[in-house]
């Protein structure tokens, strides 16, 4: 866990980066009309509460559980509300909101809930909230967690403690489904008395710790619900903070005014170690590097030049001068750990210089500008890795206008499709199922991103979806990963991404695979 012992092996890329030295970041700040009641971060010194403060990359985008797609927005809505089941820190599943469940047939799920839960403001939760919150998702496409609840039914509502889940079709992956980031479940009455709107301003939930206030791009402040079903909150509050720059994060953490920060930069993990109340902790997770291609739109829907991208990154120099070791080459976006990931396209190197730059020489492409959008703050040193991918897809051949942008402008852009070319993300992977991460690929969920469009993959996918036999099933999501890497080169994964966390030395912290923060399972030594 402690990095002291470790080899610095940090070699120096200046020459390739050197062609993007006046790349600047832009902090586009857009109005979304949610929460934003006060402009001061009140300091954890002002006050004797017991107050745990987490600084990430970036702000949440909402309080709407079932209509983000993001890491840092669930880090924060796992401590406000509760799934029926989720995982716990081995990664196995245990009934939080549900007492049992049981399988009845390939597409029915029952489900009995506690009824001993309440919501923040103090109403009952029931089946009718289940029934609520998985209906909507699984019927309002608007909802950015719609494509993968849409494979519901219906929700019946036995009786007030009582829900059968209807599947259409055999699903095999329902436990995942329930547990995942974003299946947190959403009440009712309160919602259909008040709005959606007026929700998304005075939100409640069910979890350990209820909404006090959101500063937008700043900081989300929970504090504790004395009314929790689980027994007493550890904290009184939990602070959420958006710090988008990595130095000012770990400047933060040395000064003791934040207990855990994420994606520390290698060239601080020994400051650090030998700082007096802090200490680096390297845990794993599912993240994969990835550069998503326009499939549709020149220059990147010429197949050769999308192939080029793949042998232009030289993922070992990146692993060792940028990421200090905390990574391996990978050419799919399936982690480790994740069913029916490819294993032959793991620990694999594409690079290729020569290769990269002869077709890019037998594409037809005549050097137009491919913008490269990059995020700045949200992954292990994402926007240094960026600008060394640039510099490297410009030595091939390509024609690169690096676009850096702060984390919340970039998502934005990045949602809408708002890039002339590449993006570049690192996705991770809640669900631990091939098929989330590979749904993305289907005609119905590509736009605006690859654009991607395939009638066979689309096909392939919907079998897998509803095959309850893990062996082929296996196969078929293995088959998926082929086409879309390999045949299609329709992006190009590269790095799978170690996580570097500080810590204050006095909280106990284990880190999860799936990079979320259940404040409840963080206590003070």
């Amino acid at each position: 866990m402690i990095m002291k012992k470790r080899v610095a092996l940090f070699l120096t890329v200046v020459t390739i980066c050197a062609f993007f030295a006046g790349c600047t970041s832009n902090s586009d700040k857009p109005s979304t009309g949610e929460p934003q009641q006060s402009t001061n971060v009140v300091s954890s010194s002002e006050t004797d509460k017991k107050i745990l403060t987490i600084a990430q990359g970036g702000d949440i985008s909402t309080f709407d559980i079932q209509n983000h797609n993001n890491g840092v927005t669930g880090a924060v809505l796992c401590n406000f509300s509760h799934g029926l089941v989720e995982r716990d820190d081995e990664n196995s599943w245990i009934p939080v909101l549900a007492k049992s469940y049981e399988m009845i047939d390939d597409s029915t799920w029952e489900f009995k809930l506690r009824n001993d839960v309440k919501w923040h403001d103090g109403s009952p939760f029931t089946a009718e909230d289940v029934k609520f919150t998985y209906e909507r998702v699984a019927t309002d496409e608007s909802l950015k967690e719609n494509h993968i609840f849409s494979v519901i039914e219906e929700v019946q509502m036995v009786d007030d403690y009582t829900v059968r889940f209807i599947t259409k079709g055999p699903y095999p992956t329902m436990l995942s489904l329930l547990s995942k980031n974003g299946s947190q479940v959403m009440p009712a009455k309160y919602i259909e008395k008040n709005g959606i709107e007026y929700y998304l301003e005075n939100p409640i939930g069910c979890g350990p710790y209820k909404f006090k206030e959101w500063i937008k791009d700043n900081v989300v402040v929970l504090e504790r619900f004395d009314d929790y079903f689980g027994g007493e909150p550890y904290w009184d509050e939990v602070r959420f903070r958006s710090i988008p720059e990595a130095s000012t994060r770990v400047a933060e953490l040395l000064s003791g005014s934040v207990d855990i920060i994420v994606n520390v930069p290698t060239n601080e993990w020994e400051r650090i170690d030998a700082n007096e109340g802090t200490q680096m902790h390297l845990g794993g997770g599912t993240r994969i590097f990835n550069v998503i291609m326009k499939y549709n739109e020149s220059p990147t829907k010429i197949k050769e030049v999308r192939e080029a991208v793949a042998y232009a990154i030289d993922t070992e120099t990146i692993i060792n001068s940028v990421l200090k070791g905390a990574g391996e080459s990978c050419y799919t976006r399936i982690a480790p750990g994740v069913f029916g990931q490819d294993e032959s396209l793991y620990g694999i190197k594409k690079f290729n210089l020569e290769k990269a730059k002869e077709l890019v020489a037998s594409s037809g492409y005549n050097g137009e500008e491919i913008e490269f959008l990059v995020p700045s703050g949200r992954y292990l040193m994402d926007s240094q890795v960026g600008e060394v991918v640039a510099a490297m897809l410009q030595q091939a051949g390509l024609n690169i206008k690096l676009n850096v942008l702060e984390w919340s402008a970039y998502i934005n852009k990045f949602h809408a499709g708002e890039f002339n070319g590449m993006a570049l993300i690192a996705y991770g992977d809640d669900f631990f199922d091939a098929s989330y991460g590979m749904n993305e690929y289907r005609d119905r969920n590509s736009f605006p991103y690859t654009n991607y469009e395939s009638e066979y993959y689309d096909n392939l996918y919907k079998a897998a979806l509803n095959n309850m036999d893990p062996d082929s099933r296996a196969k078929q999501l293995i088959e998926m990963q082929q086409i879309i890497f390999v045949d299609e080169s329709v992006q190009a994964p590269f790095i799978h991404l170690s996580v570097p966390y500080g810590t204050s030395s006095r909280i106990n912290f284990n880190s999860r695979i799936d990079e979320l923060f259940y404040a409840n399972r963080i206590t003070l030594k």
